[in-house]
C-alpha cells in the first residue's frame, strides 16, 4: 500500500514539475510575443510620425515658397494629417445662387483641398456645433463662406419655385408671405405613436441630417402623395416644435444661425457675402481673402463683373409686396448682412434695366387692385370639383379662379382682409349646394374628414353628435397658442386644433360657429349652419357679385346660364363651352331614413337655397313603381 501511495506520490511530482515547465514555457512564449508586438507597435507609429512629419513639412515649405503666410493649427490626433489642411464650406438659403458658387470654389481650389456644401449639415438648413458631420465632411480648420440674397428678391424667386414646400406651390405672394412654414405630418411621422397617446416623441431621431421630431417635417423622409420631392420643414429653431409664422420668420433665424457659425471651434475663416455683390462686382476679393486664409493657390479665374442679380424671373415686383415686406421683414437681422430696407429700390431698379436691354418683362404675376377674380364655395360631396374645374377651363387664363374665400371651401368663411385671397381683387362668389337628402347619405357613405363617423348606419349617422376626442399636440399644447395647419381657426373652432393629415387620417371637426367651443348635435345642424355663413359672404365689402346654385340644376339644366352671369359681372369673355343638360343619376334612399331627413331637417334654412320637404330624390323607376308610389301617397 505504501509503495503503492509513493510511485503515485512520484507520479504527482513529475505531473506537476512538467506542468510548471510547460507554464514556464507558456510566459516565455507570451513575453516574446509582447515584445515583439511592442517593438513592432513602436517601429510602426515611429515610421508613420516620421511620414506625417515629412508631409506636414513638405506643406509648409511648399506653402513658403510661395510667400504664403503659413497659419500653425495642431493636427486633431485622431485624423492624422489631413485634420490640418484647410476645407472649405459653403452655406446658404435656396435660391441664394449657392450652386453657382460652389462650381466656382471648386474649381479654385477643389484640386488641393474639400471644398463642400455644408457645415455639420447640407448648406440650405440650420447649422448646429453639436452635430458631428460625415467623415468626408468633418475638418479641423474650416474655412466657411455664408451666402445671402436681397430679401425682397429671396422671398419672391422661392414663390416661384418653393423647392421642399409643396404646400407653398402655386400661392399668389400675400397667401405665401403670411402661411405658416409647415405642413400636417404624415405617414410614418403619425404612425409612430398613435393619435390618441398624449405625447410626441419629442427626442427621436428623424431620417436627415441628424433633426429630431421637434425639428422637422416631416421626421421621417418618405413622399408626399404624388409629390417627386421630398418635403423639408423646418420648425422653430428654439426646439419648442412651434412652426414658423413665415418664410420671413424662417429668414431671420436662418441668417443669424449662419452667423453662428463664424464662433464655432474649428471654424478659423468666416466670410459673409452677397450674391448681388458677387455678381454686380466680381469674386476676386472673395477668391483672394481664402488664398490668404488658407495658405492655397486658387487654380482658377475670379470672375469678373457680369450683371445684376437682384432681377425677378417674369417681372417687377408688385408694389404691395414691396409694402408687406418692408413693414414684416426682420430689419435688425437683415442689417447683420447689410441689406436695408431702401433695398427694394435697387431692386425694382435693376428690373427696369432689364427691361430697356431685354425688352418688355411680362407683370402677370401681380395682382392688380381691381381684378376680378371667381371664388367657389360648397360643403363636401356636393360637387365642387366638377364645377371647380369648369370655371378654371372657362375664365382661368384670364383671372385667377380660387376654391376659397378665406378659408378652403368646404370651411365656415370669415371676412378677414388678411385671409382673403388675393389681396385686393374684386370677388365674384359662387356657392354651390345640393339636396339634403342626397347630400347626407353621400357624406355617410364616404365621411371626409370624419373618421369617428365612418362606418356607421344611418341612423347612427345622422344622430351622432359631430365631433371626436382631442389628440396629440391638442393635449400638449393645450388652448394657448394658434392652432396649426387649421386655416386661421381657433381652438373654440376646430377639433384637432393642430392638425394631423394622412391619407388615411385627417379628422376636421368645425365646432359650433358661434365659438362657443361646443359641438354640433349632428351633421344635420353643421349643415343648416353652413347654409346661412355661406350665404353672409354676398355682404363682404370686396364681394362684387354672388350666385347661390344647385348643383341638380347645373347638372339637369346646364351651365350656360351661371357662365354668362359671370362673364355680365366680371368683364371677362369665356373661353369654353358650357355644360349642357345631363341626366341626373339618382341613388336609392332607405323609406326609414327619408321620413328621418323630413321630419329633423332644418327647411326653413333650405329653402332659402330652393330645397322643400318634397324634394326627395328617387331613382329611376318603372310603371309599376311609379303605381306603388302612387297607392302609398293616397293611402291605398
Amino acid at each position: 500500500m505504501w509503495k503503492r501511495h509513493r510511485a503515485a506520490s512520484k507520479g504527482q511530482n513529475r505531473s506537476m514539475k512538467s506542468s510548471q515547465r510547460t507554464l514556464s514555457i507558456t510566459r516565455h512564449d507570451d513575453q516574446r510575443r509582447q515584445l515583439s508586438s511592442r517593438s513592432f507597435r513602436i517601429l510602426f507609429c515611429g515610421l508613420v510620425s516620421g511620414l506625417s512629419a515629412l508631409s506636414l513639412s513638405h506643406f509648409s515649405r511648399m506653402r513658403m515658397s510661395l510667400g504664403v503666410a503659413v497659419k500653425s493649427h495642431p493636427p486633431s490626433g485622431s485624423g492624422g494629417s489631413l485634420d490640418a489642411l484647410p476645407t472649405i464650406h459653403l452655406i446658404g438659403e435656396r435660391h441664394s445662387g449657392t450652386n453657382w458658387l460652389h462650381d466656382h470654389l471648386k474649381e479654385c481650389f477643389g484640386s488641393q483641398t474639400r471644398v463642400l456644401d455644408k457645415v455639420s449639415r447640407f448648406k440650405h438648413w440650420f447649422q448646429d456645433e453639436n452635430i458631428h458631420p460625415a467623415k468626408e465632411a468633418s475638418s479641423h480648420n474650416m474655412h466657411v463662406v455664408a451666402q445671402f440674397r436681397n430679401p425682397y428678391i429671396w422671398v419672391e424667386q422661392l414663390r416661384k419655385a418653393p423647392y421642399y414646400m409643396p404646400l407653398h406651390r402655386d400661392l399668389d405672394w400675400k397667401t405665401f408671405v403670411t402661411r405658416p412654414y409647415a405642413m400636417p405630418r404624415y405617414g410614418k411621422d403619425l404612425d409612430v405613436v398613435s393619435p390618441r397617446h398624449i405625447r410626441s416623441p419629442i427626442d427621436m431621431a428623424c431620417t436627415d441630417e441628424s433633426f429630431t421630431y421637434q425639428e422637422l417635417i416631416p421626421c421621417h423622409k418618405e413622399r408626399y402623395l404624388e409629390e417627386q420631392e421630398y418635403p423639408f420643414y423646418e420648425l422653430r429653431h428654439d426646439k419648442s416644435g412651434f412652426p414658423y409664422a413665415s418664410v420671413v420668420a424662417l429668414r431671420a433665424d436662418k441668417i443669424k444661425n449662419f452667423l453662428e457659425v463664424e464662433r464655432y471651434k474649428y471654424v478659423k475663416s468666416f466670410h459673409s457675402v452677397r450674391s448681388e455683390d458677387l455678381m454686380e462686382t466680381g469674386t476676386e476679393s472673395l477668391i483672394r481673402e481664402l488664398e490668404k486664409q488658407t495658405g492655397m493657390n486658387a487654380t482658377c479665374e475670379p470672375i469678373q463683373m457680369t450683371e445684376q442679380l437682384n432681377t425677378v424671373d417674369g417681372g417687377q415686383l408688385a408694389p404691395e409686396f414691396v409694402s408687406w415686406m418692408s413693414k414684416h421683414v426682420d430689419w435688425d437681422a437683415e442689417a447683420l448682412i447689410g441689406y436695408k430696407e431702401s433695398d427694394m429700390l435697387t431692386a425694382n431698379a435693376s428690373v427696369t434695366a432689364n427691361e430697356q436691354s431685354h425688352g418688355a418683362v411680362s407683370t402677370s404675376d401681380s395682382i392688380p387692385k381691381k381684378q376680378n377674380t371667381i371664388h367657389l364655395l360648397g360643403e363636401r360631396h356636393s360637387g365642387t370639383n366638377w364645377m371647380f374645374d369648369h370655371l378654371k377651363d372657362c375664365f382661368g387664363n384670364q383671372t385667377e379662379v380660387k376654391d376659397r374665400v378665406s378659408r378652403f371651401k368646404h370651411w365656415f368663411q370669415v371676412e378677414n382682409e388678411a385671409k382673403l385671397e388675393p389681396h385686393g381683387s374684386d370677388m365674384h362668389i359662387v356657392a354651390q349646394f345640393r339636396n339634403p337628402y342626397s347630400w347626407v347619405e353621400a357624406l355617410r357613405q364616404v365621411p371626409h374628414h370624419m373618421p369617428e363617423h365612418t362606418g356607421l348606419d344611418w341612423h347612427t349617422f345622422v344622430t351622432k353628435q359631430y365631433t371626436m376626442p382631442r389628440f396629440g399636440r391638442d393635449l400638449e399644447v393645450g388652448t394657448e397658442g394658434p392652432c396649426e395647419f387649421q386655416d386661421g381657426y381657433t381652438w373654440d373652432e376646430v377639433i384637432p386644433c393642430h392638425r394631423v393629415m394622412s391619407e388615411a387620417f385627417d379628422p376636421i371637426y368645425e365646432l359650433n360657429h358661434d365659438k362657443s367651443g361646443s359641438p354640433y348635435s349632428s351633421v344635420i345642424d353643421l349643415r343648416a349652419d353652413k347654409i346661412k355663413n355661406f350665404l353672409e359672404v354676398k355682404d363682404y365689402d370686396r364681394v362684387k357679385s354672388f350666385r347661390a346654385v344647385r348643383y341638380e340644376k347645373m347638372v339637369e339644366g346646364g351651365t350656360e346660364s351661371l357662365i354668362r352671369e359671370l362673364e355680365e359681372a366680371t368683364g371677362l369673355k369665356a373661353h369654353c363651352d358650357p355644360f349642357p343638360s345631363a341626366e341626373l343619376k339618382k341613388r336609392a334612399l332607405d323609406k326609414d331614413y327619408v321620413e328621418w331627413i323630413k321630419e329633423h331637417m332644418d327647411w326653413d334654412t333650405e329653402r332659402i337655397v330652393g330645397y322643400s320637404p318634397d324634394d326627395i330624390p328617387l331613382p329611376q323607376t318603372s310603371v309599376f313603381d311609379v303605381f306603388q308610389l302612387a297607392r302609398s301617397a293616397v293611402g291605398v
